[in-house]
């Protein structure tokens, strides 16, 4: 060991805390070993923290090999794919610790999906998101895991530390409608104003979540949303109509890209989508899988054959509503054709 300013040794123990917290590195101990090996005095006021990063060195080792190992350049390192690894909670919360020293400060995608990921994971890894350790992150994928409302309330408490993110999926996870009312008002409060691609797929969402998330719109959220997925829930008509509402008035003007299929919505609730999607821009419409009859059709049919969503190029109502003589026109006619399926 060498010999260090004798001024190092009188700081406070406080300060070595501090100190020992900004070299911890759970992928390259050699930075806060090397600082400890400064002198037998610092060795010996950094041996709490030495045995704690050995502990973190030791798991995160194991995690990478387990999910897939991170270059040994992490700094520079802006995509993890971890999808399909049989990713745990305590997996998750090894990734979080090593997210919060810093490590990956340049990620801009992290898929995490198809894993076994539930709220103590979850929660771990955006507490460590909330000190803004991803802060360049651009997409998160997180879909088909365990998260339910709980671990929703804290991912929703930790989105407003990363302001790039442009795509957020999170299908196929037991969010609700009271996850996603933690998400609605994240948004309400400006989190992810850069946000391009909204997923939730079944996602246990009911009209309740819909006009929620319609409260958050209509409060000027989201605004360069382009893709929304909200196939597979219990979407009745109360939820949709609280959506086109704030379509009507502004809310979604770039969006392109529509997935309300497998729901609940009935003649009424579509006749108040198209009436609001009349000069949007959409398309791709995704409507199959609901409770809408041939007079519905019908309306859709009147609507496109008069110039409505003139941007539009496919267009899924399922069977038998694509049979529809009167939509297969309309779809025929317009140059070019709409994608009828």
């Amino acid at each position: 060991m060498t010999i260090v300013d004798p001024t190092l040794l009188s700081l406070p123990g406080d300060t070595f805390y501090i100190l020992s917290s900004r070299l911890t590195n759970s992928l390259h101990p050699n930075y806060l070993v090397a600082f400890a090996n400064t002198c037998h005095d610092v060795h010996t006021a950094l041996l709490p923290a030495l045995q704690v990063l050995r502990h973190h060195h030791t798991a995160a080792r194991a995690l990478c090999k387990k999910a897939g190992s991170i270059c040994s350049d992490e700094q520079r390192l802006q995509e993890i794919s971890w999808n399909d690894r049989g990713l745990t909670d305590s997996d998750c919360s090894v990734l979080a610790q090593i997210i919060s020293c810093g490590a990956l400060g340049h990620l801009e995608v992290l898929k995490l999906g198809v894993n076994e990921i539930g709220e103590v994971g979850i929660s771990a890894l955006a507490t460590a998101c909330a000190s803004e350790a991803l802060a360049q992150l651009q997409d998160l994928y997180l879909s088909n895991n365990q998260i339910s409302a709980t671990g929703m309330v804290a991912l929703a408490c930790a989105l407003g530390a990363m302001p790039q993110l442009k795509k957020l999926y999170l299908p196929d996870n037991p969010i609700g409608d009271a996850g996603m009312a933690s998400l609605a008002a994240a948004l309400s409060n400006g989190a992810l104003a850069r946000l391009q691609t909204l997923a939730l797929k079944s996602a246990q969402l009911s009209d309740k979540s819909i006009i929620d998330f319609a409260v958050a719109l209509s409060n000027g959220a989201v605004i360069n949303l382009t893709q929304l997925n909200l196939s597979l829930n219990s979407i009745g008509d109360q939820g949709v109509i609280a959506l086109s509402y704030a379509i009507a008035n502004g809310a979604l003007s770039r969006l392109t890209d529509l997935w309300l299929n497998n729901n609940q919505i009935t003649d009424i609730g579509n006749n108040a989508l198209f009436k609001a999607l009349y000069e949007a821009a959409i398309h791709r419409l995704v409507l199959s899988g609901n409770q809408i009859s041939s007079y519905g059709t019908a309306v859709i049919a009147q609507a496109l054959s008069t110039g409505a969503l003139n941007e539009l190029n496919e267009l899924y109502m399922g069977y038998p509503l694509a049979g529809h003589v009167a939509l297969k026109t309309a779809c025929a006619a317009r140059k070019p054709n709409i994608t009828l399926c």
